[in-house]
């Protein structure tokens, strides 16, 4: 999700729900990680928050509210090979590790992550 009060946000899914932080070593602008253990939520900043922090700026910080989803497979390579022709994707190189990591748009142009099993991790 893509959220300019996004400590506000993160507080309410942690107090409301019970979830707890992901990845503390990424709790930062313009970003902030909740999870109950099975489903994680990523807390986006916004254009303004994360240019001020100095990160670069995505279609993932342009458009508040749900931005993108993502995926783990066992073989995301794999994946990517049975899309229908025409799907539109693209590696994420923008990324410090972009080894079977991909960006899928859907039919109706919604984005989602791909990555390998386990990617999303303390380390990854």
């Amino acid at each position: 999700m893509c959220e300019p009060h996004g400590d506000v946000v993160a507080d309410f899914y942690l107090n409301v729900f019970g979830l707890e932080k992901a990845f503390p070593h990424m709790w930062r602008s313009p970003g902030r990680f909740v999870t109950d253990g099975t489903i994680n939520l990523a807390l986006l900043g916004d254009v303004e928050e994360t240019r001020a922090a100095g990160r670069q700026i995505t279609i993932d910080h342009t458009r508040p509210g749900v931005s993108h989803y993502g995926f783990e497979a066992p073989s995301a390579p794999a994946l990517v090979e049975k899309l229908p022709a025409g799907t539109k994707w693209e590696q994420r190189l923008d990324r410090p590790d972009p080894t079977d990591y991909y960006r899928i748009w859907d039919p109706d142009e919604n984005h989602f992550d791909l990555r390998a099993a386990g990617a999303w991790t303390e380390d990854g």
